[in-house]
């Protein structure tokens, strides 16, 4: 009987553990994103006149992501806008450049979500 507490325990340990990390990304939250804050660059592309396109997303503190468009011109001139303060997970995404209208198509993984994005 006394074997069977120590792993008790442990299992319990372990569940209590595996729900910390689970029910968060239940909702669209990966837990290492809280607790190191790092900003992922889910999609970069160029355009053929050498300006450069980042699409950004990093935990903002309060809930869910922010995701940024951060253009940088060949000159090193960088301009960053805010795409969405309240958005959900993205892993990666694909940019399109339509440099004519000024324009970056972010098309999210899986195709489930695109956004039309003006610079």
């Amino acid at each position: 009987m006394k074997n069977i507490l120590p792993l008790k325990n442990l299992a319990i340990a372990f569940l209590i553990l595996a729900a910390v990390f689970l029910l968060p990304l239940c909702v669209g939250v990966w837990v290492p994103d809280i607790l190191f804050g790092k900003t992922r660059t889910i999609a970069s592309a160029s355009s053929d006149s050498g300006v450069k396109f980042e699409l950004n997303q990093f935990w903002n503190n309060v809930d869910f992501y922010t995701t940024e468009l951060r253009v940088i011109e060949p000159s090193g001139h960088e301009n960053t806008i805010l795409v969405d303060g309240d958005a959900s997970k993205a892993w990666n995404a694909k940019l399109v450049i339509d440099e004519k209208k000024r324009i970056a198509y972010a098309v999210y993984v899986g195709g489930l979500r695109s956004q039309e994005l003006s610079w």
